[in-house]
Formats: structure tokens, sequence, C-alpha cells
């Protein structure tokens, strides 16, 4: 049989595949390699919760005790709050903040690739912002903050406020460096669900209401009627020393600065405003009513508050609790209502059923705090009313024996006017605004 040898051009051409071939088979294994590589790497970076919780277990912190980490709704709603942007560009986050009034605080981000330093730049405005709340009453924070440690380690952006911050600093560096010596998570019943989006409680909240939430009536006064007679056993109130414009004869004046535990025993009823309060300072209080769009009527006619496996009233979750102080803020919702008198009647009413449920209580007035000048001119001059019906409060807390705070003087400078720089919509206080009411409720008691 003849034997056909293949030519020469052929030999070529099954030589050239075969070694395109033994190429294709290195390529793959060197590809093979560096993905199992890349995830060796991957698995060695610590979760930014993890990482956190490490630290302060370790190094013994009592402050900041408030972790949040990333995938947990509270870190997703807090962020924006926090530094006024959205979790595009994260990969993993936590952050420790105060439940009280310090400027104490650990961030710890691990930015998607190439975004580092725009978040060392967001953290550096988050700081700056905090000096600007913390320097008109904490020098002891004020100096924490000026002094604070912001760097990179790692795939990591820190920052640390702190008078530990050089100890914490360290155990960063090394847990980062170290991620197997770091302490197991405890179990949380927090909620796990990989955050989507980020807001602010300030641009989520519903507009102020125009429409009334209660019948209509034909009566405008714009001052309170007298209905009842008026409570005879005033509480002393300290004097007042402000030199605030729009003071009152009756407001609480200012006291030594006390802690936060003031509001343990303490009821905190009122609409998104003082909602806002709670949530911007991660304010702990007795017992937390407040409620978007909240007004003083729904009171006694929403089922808002949970009780076991059901929902009630807040008048009705009044008689199944125990308290000692309330803190009422309503009116802005109730603006558009067409008659004055119905909401210092409905006000009036509220306060004569907490001192029917609890004589003992001491029973606080907030007064609103306006709007930024924008917006009370682009809504019929809100100011105007919000000052009208601060009156109004004002006298009905003289009348009924009751305590008023004028929150105003946390926020306004020489008019009655919430500056621009102090909400996100003209409306709602942002956590600058909230820091100064906290910081006055702290004062004025």
């Amino acid at each position: 049989m003849k034997i056909i040898k293949p030519t020469g051009g052929r030999h070529i051409r099954i030589r050239a595949a075969s070694f395109l071939l033994c190429i294709l088979c290195l390529m793959s294994s060197f590809i093979s390699c560096i993905r199992t590589t890349n995830r060796d790497k991957q698995a060695d970076v610590p979760s930014a919760k993890k990482l956190l919780y490490g630290v302060m277990q370790s190094g013994g912190f009592s402050s900041p005790e408030l972790i949040f980490g990333y995938g947990e709704s509270d870190y997703t709603e807090r962020f924006g709050a926090l530094y006024h942007t959205e979790l595009d560009d994260v990969a993993d986050g936590a952050f420790a903040i105060s439940s009280g009034m310090s400027a104490d605080e650990i961030t710890i981000i691990r930015p998607k690739a190439g975004k580092a330093e725009d978040f060392v730049k967001i953290l550096e405005d988050h700081v700056t912002e905090e000096i600007s709340v913390f320097e008109k009453y904490s020098p002891t924070d004020t100096a924490n903050l000026k002094n604070k440690l912001l760097f990179r380690e790692g795939e990591f952006v820190v920052l640390i406020i702190s008078a530990d911050k050089d100890a914490i600093r360290d155990l960063v560096i090394s847990y980062i460096n170290n991620p197997d010596s770091l302490p197991e998570l405890p179990q949380t019943d927090k909620n796990t669900d990989v955050p989507t989006e980020t807001n602010e409680p300030a641009e989520s909240t519903p507009p102020v209401t125009d429409a009334p939430t209660t019948p209509p009536e034909t009566e405008t006064e714009s001052q309170p009627v007298t209905e009842e007679p008026p409570v005879t056993d005033t509480p002393p109130t300290p004097p007042v020393t402000s030199d605030f414009v729009f003071a009152y004869d009756n407001e609480v004046g200012e006291r030594e600065e006390t802690t936060s535990e003031l509001f343990d025993d303490a009821v905190f009823i009122g609409d998104s405003r003082l909602e806002g309060v709670i949530f911007y300072n991660n304010l702990k209080v007795g017992h937390d009513f407040t409620h978007t769009s909240l007004s003083v009527n729904k009171v006694f006619t929403s089922n808002i508050i949970e009780m076991g496996e059901d929902k009630v009233t807040i008048s009705e979750a009044l008689k199944n609790i125990e308290f000692k102080k309330v803190y009422l803020m309503f009116g802005v919702n109730e603006l558009g209502w067409p008659s004055v008198k119905t909401f210092y009647n409905d006000y009036r009413k509220l306060i004569n059923y907490i001192k029917e449920v609890n004589p003992d209580c001491t029973i606080y007035i907030m007064a609103m705090f306006p709007t930024t000048e924008t917006y009370s001119t682009n809504h019929d001059n809100a100011n105007k009313k919000i000052k009208d019906r601060n009156d109004g409060l004002a006298e009905i807390a003289d009348e009924l024996g009751i305590y008023l705070i004028n929150t105003p003087e946390a926020v306004c400078e020489d008019e009655f006017v919430l500056p621009s720089g102090l909400s996100n919509d003209g409306v709602h206080g942002n956590r600058t605004a909230n820091r100064q009411i906290l910081h006055y409720l702290l004062t004025h008691y």
C-alpha cells in the first residue's frame, strides 16, 4: 500500500495548530489561576461591620455604641442623612455613632473601584458640617472633629472621630491586614436586605398638607378661645434669660445641659418634624409616638401605634404605658385648616386628656420652628401663620399650666425664618437643625 506523506505546507499548518492549542491551554490555566487568586484575595477582605464590631469589642470603647452595617435598612436610611450621597458607589460599609450628643463616630467604607477619593471628599465635607454644629456648644467635640483621622487602608476608607482615635486606628489597620483574628458578629434581628436606594426623611416625607383634616368651621379667630377655666397651679418656670427677639414670658428658661437620659421616661407625640429630632440624633426616648403627617386630631382617630398584634390610637396607647413627661409638637400639617379655633381646641383637648390619664406628668408644648424664606413666600406666607399659632400656643400653655419650649430659638437667627442651610426641603430640619434642637431641649427643661 502506498503511503502518502503530508506535503511541507500541510505539515507546517498542523504544527501551527498544535502550537496555538498549547497557547490557548496555557492562557486558560493562567486566567483560572488569576480568578482563584482574586477569589482568595476577596475572601481575605473582612466585612466592614465585622471589622467595626471587632474594633469596638477588642478595644472596649464605650462610644460610639450604635453600629449600622451595609444591607440593613437603618444603614441605608441613615447613610444618606449623614453623608448626603447614595449607596451606588459603595461595595460595603458600616459606621458607629453615639446615641447621645457626642460627635464620636467611626465610619468604614469599601468603595467600588475608582471611587475611594470621592469618599474621602464626602467624609471631609461631613466633618466640616459636624464642626459647624458642635462648635456652638461643645468645645470638646469640636476639638475631636478637628483632630479626626481620615485615611485609606487596603480597600477601605476610614474616618475616626474620638478621643481614642489612635488606639482605634491601630486596631482598624491590624484587623484589615489580619482578618482571621476578628471576632464573630453576634446574631441580630436587623433587616439584612441589600439596600437599593437612600433617602433622607426630610426628602421622603410628604410636604405640608394644605387640606384640612377636620370639618371646616366658619369661625376664623386667630387666638384661642377660653372655653374651660384656667388651671391655677402653674408649674415653676425657670427665669427666661434669652434675648431672642421672639421670646415669650412663660417659656422655659435655659439651664445647665443635662444628658439624653432626660427622655427615658418621656413620650414624644408629634408630626414628622418632631420625628426628625429623634431620627437624626439616634435619640432613645421612653415612647416614640411621632408619625409622618400626624395632626393633633388624629391622636384620637388614627390607629398607628402597635400594641401587641393590634394597632391602636395614640390616645388609647397612652392609657397602657408609664411615663412622666410628654413632649408635643403639632401645627404645620394644620396650617391649611379653615379654622384656627379648631386647631387650638383640639390641642387643648389633647392636653386635658393627657392630664386625665396621668395627672402627675409634666407636659411640654414645643412651639413650631419656621420654614425657610423661600418656602414661606411660596406657601401663602407660612411663617406668619406659624408665628401667630405659636402665640396662641403660648397662651394655651399659660392657661392650662404647662410648659412652653420656644423651639424656634434653637434654629433661628435674627428673623423668624429657618436658615436655608438647615433644611433640605424648606419645611423639615436637616441633621444640623435637629442637633441644635436636641441641644436646646437638653438645656431647657
